[in-house]
Parts: C-alpha cells; structure tokens; sequence
C-alpha cells in the first residue's frame, strides 16, 4: 500500500496506472494507492480505504470508457447506416424527435448525417427507428457498465489487486 500526501497542485487526472496534477506526474504506478491530504498521519490510513479508492478510480475509468464507447456509435439495423452517438448527437436526435411529436417538424422526411456515407435521408419513420435503435445501444452499454461496476464493489480485500482491477475494461462490444 502506498500513501500520497505531497502533491504540490491540484489533481488534473487520476487513473490506476498515473496520477496527473499541476506540478507534474507520477506514473508507473503497480501498487494500491491513495492521495491524502497533507496533514493525515500515513499510519492512520486502513486497508479498506485504500481498496475503496481504487475500486472508486476503476469505476470513474470505466465510466469515461463507456463514454468514449457510446461516443463511437452504433450501426443501425433498419437502415444499413453508422451514427455517431455522443452526447451532443443524442441532444440532436432528442430534439429532432421532440419537434417531430409536437408538430412542429413541417418536413416528411429528416437530413441526418451518418458516419460512413454521409448525409442521409430518411422518412420520419426510420428517423425514429434509427432513435430507437440509438437508445437500446447505448442502454446495453450502461447495463454492462452497471454489471462491471457492481461486480468491482463485490471485489472483498483479497481479491481487489491493482494488476486484476487494470484488466477489467468493458470490451469492444456490449454483448461480450
């Protein structure tokens, strides 16, 4: 177990393997790790807040792994198309969708661009098929990160190493 309380700035990025703050980096981390602030006594420090702020490091991770993975975006069954689905393409679809059930979309048809052949057209009903699909991709990626995450908080002192937590990651595909 190691102890850090002499970092001089505030933490920019914190990942198993680095820390990133103001001042400078350390990285080439192996051991479990916790940052403390200056005036905590090392010897104070239990194991179980160790394994819980690694375990907590692990989860932001893969939180931001989910992210990125949504982010990359889904194949549309319906359509044969790839959509980009980050954040803000899924505010568009949703305010795309929002407009087209108020009433307000005065078009038959919605211009989308897609990822592998561009601008596409497509009927109002495909557009929502396509939003649909876009849902259910990015629900099977949080329900795996919510499976990965719950088994992490399950992981007793024993099994809870550095090089087992730095395995874990969700894959290429919901459905590994």
């Amino acid at each position: 177990m190691t102890a850090v309380n002499f970092l001089y700035g505030d933490i920019t990025e914190l990942t198993l393997d680095e820390v990133r703050y103001d001042g400078g980096r350390i990285g080439g981390i192996v051991r479990p790790f916790i940052i403390v602030e200056n005036d905590r006594e090392v010897e104070s420090i239990v194991e179980d807040e160790v394994v819980d702020y690694i375990k907590n490091i692990k989860i932001k991770e893969l939180d931001k792994e989910m992210n990125q993975r949504v982010a990359e975006g889904f194949s549309s069954e319906s359509t044969g198309y790839f959509f980009a689905y980050g954040a803000e393409q899924q505010a568009e679809f949703t305010q795309t969708l929002t407009l087209i059930s108020a009433g307000l979309y005065f078009d038959d048809f919605v211009e989308w661009r897609t990822l592998d052949v561009g601008v596409v057209t497509l009927s109002l009903d495909e557009f929502k098929t396509v939003m649909i699909e876009g849902n259910a991709y990015k629900r099977a990626w949080t329900v795996k990160y919510r499976e990965v995450v719950d088994n992490i908080k399950q992981m007793t002192n024993d099994t809870c190493k550095m090089s087992s937590l730095k395995a874990i990651s969700l894959g290429t595909s919901p459905d590994e």
